[in-house]
């Protein structure tokens, strides 16, 4: 049945997507991306009775190191989403490539810059002051 389905969409003429379902963990690493830099990261880790960290209110968030990996990726996912600066959310399991999850053109910067001292606000305005010129 799922072959027909993929079938059936292919031949529609539309775009589609198919990937894996991700089973809920707990947790994901969000990464700030202005221009095309990484300015913070933050892992977001829900409450008991979430399956995963919310915006601001609900999740434990702490600084994180990204990864060359992760920074690529979510570099280059912030790029095909052009924006001039977005929130891109993955997950990390070891060993395995992160897996992205969604991007945010309009993410809440308060959890973030509390979690790891970086004025991700200025960092935008900064970079928008930049290419405006």
């Amino acid at each position: 049945e799922a072959m027909q389905i993929a079938d059936t969409l292919a031949n529609s003429g539309h775009p589609f997507v198919v990937q894996e379902i991700l089973a809920p963990t707990g947790t994901d690493i969000r990464v700030f991306v202005v221009g095309d830099k990484v300015v913070a990261g933050v892992e977001r880790m829900a409450p008991a009775g979430f399956l995963w960290p919310k915006e601001e209110g609900n999740a434990r968030v702490v600084a994180v190191q990204v990864t060359p990996e992760e920074e690529r990726l979510a570099v280059a996912a912030a790029k095909v989403y052009t924006a001039p600066y977005a929130a891109v959310n993955m997950l990390r399991k070891p060993g395995v490539p992160p897996m992205l999850l969604e991007l945010s053109r309009a993410p809440t910067l308060t959890e973030v810059e509390r979690a790891t001292g970086v004025n991700v606000a200025a960092a935008i305005v900064e970079y928008c002051a930049k290419v405006a010129v």
